[in-house]
């Protein structure tokens, strides 16, 4: 996981800053994999992880909002998927983000995707790792 911490693009400062911070909770989070749901293809489930900061069970207890890093290997595709919560994306390294109604695009190492309640949407590797830090607004 640090590995990919340190080949993630640091285009500024902030960027930077914002992974320097992040790798000093490494040691405290638990990573997991998500299960495919029905009808969906399993083949994300060994090559991507979750490791919860904030929400039930994260390194800081929060019920208004869950915080996630996600680390996808490269040619990785997260399912389509959609929920009732708002989504957000932090973009650390390069990926690409699905949105219905908007298609495909690339946001960018700090950029960041947005998912509004109940859209479809997916993410996926290219031919690198994929690392970027989301949430769930409650």
């Amino acid at each position: 996981m640090s590995q990919a911490f340190n080949v993630a693009p640091r285009t500024n400062e902030h960027l930077g800053a914002v992974l320097d911070a992040l790798s000093t909770l490494l040691p405290h989070v638990a990573w997991v994999n998500r299960p495919a749901q029905s009808g969906q293809n399993d083949s994300f489930v060994k090559r991507h992880r979750h490791g919860l900061i904030t929400g039930r069970g994260g390194v800081f207890e929060c019920s208004s909002l869950t915080l996630e890093l996600t680390l996808m290997s490269p040619d990785a595709c997260y399912p389509f998927r959609h929920h009732s919560p708002a989504e957000f994306h932090l973009v650390l390294s390069p990926g690409q983000w699905y949105g219905e109604g908007v298609g495909w695009w690339s946001p960018g190492a700090e950029g960041v995707a947005f998912n509004p309640p109940s859209r479809i949407h997916a993410m996926k590797s290219m031919d690198a790792p994929l690392l970027a830090l989301w949430g769930l607004m409650y």
